[in-house]
């Protein structure tokens, strides 16, 4: 939990940690939360800005670990942008919406 504070204050730091063993923290604090909580577990979702600070590549990491992790909102939201970057720029939405 610490280290995911600890990362929330410092989003630039994040898209640089390759790291694996800081992926898979995430995803056995997510296990924990499912087996420990499990009602309340169904209405759970990622931080929004801890989410947003992955690259496409550390997202496809947490993806390969868990598969719980595309099936959250926040992270589908993130991934959608990110993928999408380009054609969801202003320059683009003014080129396409002509």
């Amino acid at each position: 939990m610490f280290a995911i504070n600890f990362c929330r204050s410092k989003r630039n730091v994040i898209a640089s940690i390759q790291n694996k063993t800081f992926f898979e923290a995430i995803k056995n604090w997510i296990e924990l939360l499912r087996t420990k909580e499990v009602e309340e577990f169904k209405y759970f979702t990622l931080d929004e800005s801890l989410v947003r600070s992955f690259t496409i590549q550390q997202m496809d990491m947490l993806s390969a670990l868990d598969k719980w992790f595309p099936t959250d909102d926040n992270f589908i939201g993130a991934y959608f942008e990110k993928q999408f970057s380009e054609e969801l720029s202003s320059e683009n939405q003014e080129m396409w919406s002509s």
